[in-house]
């Protein structure tokens, strides 16, 4: 409704212009009958005095009312606007938004049924106009963009679980099959999946992967021994019981030990004896080979050896791997133990003035040169110490006492955890 002045209101002409307003004047000249007509004047009379113009406060209030109104309304009804043509369709759907509907057209999910129908949306199947689609009114453009969101995600969540139960089934597929065999197809399907989205299921992939690998290492590495130990009998049988022995030219001061399994090669083999010693001529690494570079002219000798066992390969391989353990746990502890230090360097005190330590040391490698470093476990600190009493350093950073030029040392508040790693520490790096 259109808005006047109150100078136009008092104006009749201004209501013989404006039907909507006249109507207006007559509904409050009833509205307002009893408080301003009774025992004054009839209905007629009050409705022709709204008319004329000698009631416009009150008209111009109901005006400004019905007008606000209409602002808020139309307000109300742009940000709605708004929010529908905002929408974003989920993957596989579409918005369509017109002035009396928004339709969400896609297959049918009874998940996102339920929440639309909550929201006041319908289905527009057989028993309607058979649009199939959903159905809302434009109201309720905020309320479907939160339902589009929370269903996208839970749709989302659903189809991850139903991913991961695809890739567990591929990786047991896999599983069964290792280590006698490396089942690709099933290893590519994994990838596909992007099975490292979940690290448990990755750690069992690389598991099986790896005891397939080495299962294959181990077949081939029996199969070379095997061809070894058949060559050692064809060559053994061709020269008969008098050379039954292989050999092999080394320096004196590189002889492989006697009696117990050695590698050579890709074989495994154990030298028995020993032949007469010998200069090394110069020709001698071209014909028996590289072991000898460098060695021409000194003394060397056969070494005389045979096949493993299939008993002294098994004690080969578990010392072998028992290393291997060993050089890995103290690389570990390596890398343990420089965090350590990076943390007392960076988070302990390192007080002024010259104090003596005394406690239980460990990890000492203080060397006479004034370098080296060292732990001191006191009653209530543990002490990082530095040596640094070497040509060249700065003595004057020096804060502890050695005997020498001094050293560096940092300290932390005991701790009965931070003291079990320095002693397993300790224990693995001696």
């Amino acid at each position: 409704m259109q808005r006047y002045t109150i100078e136009k209101l008092q104006l009749p002409e201004t209501y013989e212009q404006d039907q909507e307003l006249a109507t207006l004047a007559r509904r409050l000249a009833t509205q307002h009958y009893e408080e301003l007509g009774r025992d004054r004047v009839g209905m007629g009379d009050l409705k022709r005095e709204f008319l004329a113009g000698q009631h416009a406060g009150r008209v111009a209030a109901a005006v400004d009312e019905i007008a606000t109104k209409a602002d808020q309304d139309a307000a109300k009804a742009n940000a709605r606007a708004k929010a529908a043509n905002a929408l974003t369709a989920p993957n596989g759907y579409r918005i369509e938004v017109n002035p009396t509907e928004i339709l969400i057209m896609g297959p049918f999910d009874e998940d996102l049924h339920q929440r639309l129908k909550r929201a006041g949306g319908y289905w527009d199947g057989i028993t309607q106009t058979n649009r199939k689609c959903w159905v809302l009114p434009p109201a309720k453009g905020k309320s479907l963009k939160r339902i589009l969101e929370n269903w996208s995600k839970s749709h989302a969540e659903t189809a991850l679980v139903q991913v991961r139960a695809e890739a567990e089934r591929w990786l047991g597929y896999v599983e069964d099959k290792a280590p006698d065999y490396l089942y690709q197809k099933g290893v590519d399907k994994l990838r596909d999946l992007r099975i490292s989205r979940w690290p448990e299921l990755k750690e069992r992939l690389e598991a099986a992967i790896a005891a397939c690998q080495s299962e294959q290492a181990r077949r081939k590495e029996s199969a070379r021994q095997r061809a070894f130990e058949s060559n050692f009998a064809e060559q053994s049988r061709a020269k008969g019981s008098g050379a039954s022995k292989l050999r092999r030219l080394y320096p004196v001061s590189a002889l492989p030990p006697l009696n117990v399994p050695v590698e050579l090669g890709s074989s495994i083999v154990v030298f028995e004896s020993t032949g007469k010693v010998f200069r090394i001529s110069d020709d001698a690494a071209s014909l028996h080979g590289h072991q000898l570079l460098g060695h021409e002219g000194e003394r060397g000798c056969y070494g005389y050896y045979r096949p493993a066992t299939d008993a002294e390969i098994a004690a080969y391989r578990e010392q072998a791997q028992s290393l291997q353990q060993d050089r890995e746990s103290k690389a570990a502890a390596q890398r343990d133990l420089r965090a350590l230090i990076e943390r007392f360097t960076s988070e302990g005190q390192r007080p002024e003035g010259s104090h003596v330590l005394e406690g239980v040391r460990l990890l000492d490698t203080q060397n006479i040169y004034g370098g080296g470093d060292w732990w001191v476990i006191e009653d209530d600190h543990i002490w990082y110490v530095r040596n640094n009493g070497a040509d060249g350093d700065d003595w004057s950073r020096n804060n502890i006492r050695t005997g020498g030029a001094g050293a560096i040392g940092w300290s932390l508040p005991a701790d009965a955890g931070l003291i079990d790693e320095l002693r397993r520490l300790a224990n693995v790096l001696g």
